[in-house]
């Protein structure tokens, strides 16, 4: 399946102290529309992505699952997740758009702030529903915009956006999911927006670790002069010393869930 592109934020020890606070930020509205749309507790769960297995664990503590597998291309992340394992959750370097995966046919597939770094994500997904059990779910979490007033800020996701646009992918990839035809035999059972207002000092620290990431591209280095890029890292680095309260960021998050009939 020709869906890949480079991962933007990367597998450093950086980028998994990003995935870290992402998961405190994101886990009130995930744990929510885990719990609004699966049922009863399923047989297997599967997280797509699980980068280093903070979502995996959300999955297992919600969901009450028999097994729960996480799946990652990265052997950095994967070696991570496994330190704190458990026999009821298993990790597996696997790229999650080579099919088929490696596990049996799931109850419960999930995904999270996976599809805006691949390409034609209608694609991937078919191929995922074809992963289910019947009557099995694929829940599918991501941006559909972020609503910013700080410049900073903007100037960031205005960065991130022409990047991903550059590699075929998409930032606002919530968008598409909410169109997304999942194919012969499955439907969309639930589609909605949760709304995610981080301070703007989790704002600036999830910023600036991804900057720190991706800096060094060379999409980057050939848009952006090292001094821009240099100013944009010492204001977010600036306001991530800040105790203020503030609230200036609201990410809109489109979840979906498709059912295998």
């Amino acid at each position: 399946m020709d869906a890949e592109t480079a991962y933007l934020f990367g597998d450093t020890e950086l980028a998994a102290q990003r995935l870290c606070l992402l998961a405190a930020v994101f886990e009130p509205s995930t744990r929510a529309f885990l719990q609004e749309v699966v049922y009863r507790p399923p047989c297997r769960v599967v997280d797509l992505g699980c980068g280093p297995g903070y979502s995996t664990e959300l999955l297992a503590r919600t969901l009450s699952p028999h097994e729960t597998f996480g799946l990652d291309r990265s052997p950095r992340f994967v070696a991570s997740a496994r330190q704190c394992a458990t026999r009821a959750i298993q990790f597996h370097v696997h790229d999650v758009t080579s099919l088929p995966l490696p596990v049996l046919p799931s109850d419960v597939m999930y995904c999270r702030f996976l599809l805006s770094h691949l390409r034609n994500p209608q694609q991937v997904i078919k191929g995922w529903m074809g992963q289910l059990q019947d009557g099995g779910l694929l829940l599918v979490e991501e941006t559909s915009e972020i609503h910013v007033s700080n410049p900073t800020f903007r100037r960031y996701l205005d960065i991130v956006d022409r990047f991903l646009r550059a590699q075929g992918s998409e930032l606002y990839a919530g968008r598409l999911v909410e169109a997304i035809d999942a194919g012969v035999g499955s439907i969309k059972r639930a589609s909605r927006l949760a709304r995610v207002r981080p301070s703007n000092r989790d704002t600036a620290r999830l910023f600036l670790w991804n900057l720190q990431g991706w800096r060094e591209q060379p999409f980057v280095k050939a848009n952006y002069s090292c001094a821009e890029i240099d100013r944009l890292e010492a204001e977010l680095r600036e306001m991530t010393c800040r105790t203020s309260a503030e609230f200036e960021t609201e990410f809109v998050i489109r979840q979906v869930a498709f059912e295998r009939e």
